[in-house]
């Protein structure tokens, strides 16, 4: 019974604080100038390492780019021309095989 009584004193303690617009945590002046200068340090640390990341990011965007232009591009066109050689090849070996071909009467 006694821990059921507690637990309702707690509640209804709970339920004053809340009702009440008063704060919880009563901070002496010293102390939120130091929560906000620690605040600012904490933003000013992300907005650093944010900035630091899309420069980074943006730096091995541009990187690969540059490898792909410098690097695939050619040999893709060389690729090509020999899809062109091996195509021609092949329309002279059919023209070849075509003449040859002994007609009978």
């Amino acid at each position: 019974m006694g821990t059921a009584l507690s637990k309702i004193i707690t509640i209804n303690e709970e339920n004053r604080l809340l009702i009440s617009n008063k704060p919880i945590f009563q901070l002496a002046h010293k102390d939120a100038i130091r929560m906000r200068n620690k605040l600012r340090v904490a933003k000013n640390r992300i907005n650093n390492f944010l900035k630091k990341s899309i420069k980074t990011t943006s730096w091995v965007v541009w990187i690969a780019g540059v490898s792909v232009v410098v690097l695939v591009t050619p040999i893709a066109f060389q690729y090509e021309k020999e899809c062109q050689l091996f195509e021609m090849q092949a329309q002279f070996f059919q023209a070849q095989q075509a003449a040859n071909v002994p007609q009978l009467n």
